[in-house]
């Protein structure tokens, strides 16, 4: 219900995409699966692949809205990586 104020931009039943609250650059989005955990290998096959198609529709949206030159991915594991919840990989 609070989809909007927390600027979620997709939800699945898995997870979701939002727009990341201390962006590093713009087009900075935030993909998370639902289910907290801390280490990707701590999800299993299915999540991951869960996980990985949120992040594929995540780039499809910052290329065709922003049209950036480039384009990082990576995985927030860990507060020492820059997880703002440790116990839940971004």
């Amino acid at each position: 219900d609070r989809d909007v104020q927390n600027h979620v931009i997709v939800r699945t039943d898995q997870g979701m995409i939002l727009l990341n609250a201390y962006p590093y650059a713009a087009g900075h989005v935030l993909v998370a699966l639902g289910d907290p955990r801390p280490s990707l290998l701590d999800y299993d096959p299915e999540q991951r692949r869960a996980l990985w198609g949120l992040v594929v529709a995540a780039t499809a949206l910052v290329d065709r809205t922003l049209e950036p030159q480039g384009i990082n991915t990576g995985i927030n594991q860990g507060r020492a990586a820059g997880a703002g919840i440790p116990q839940h990989l971004h």
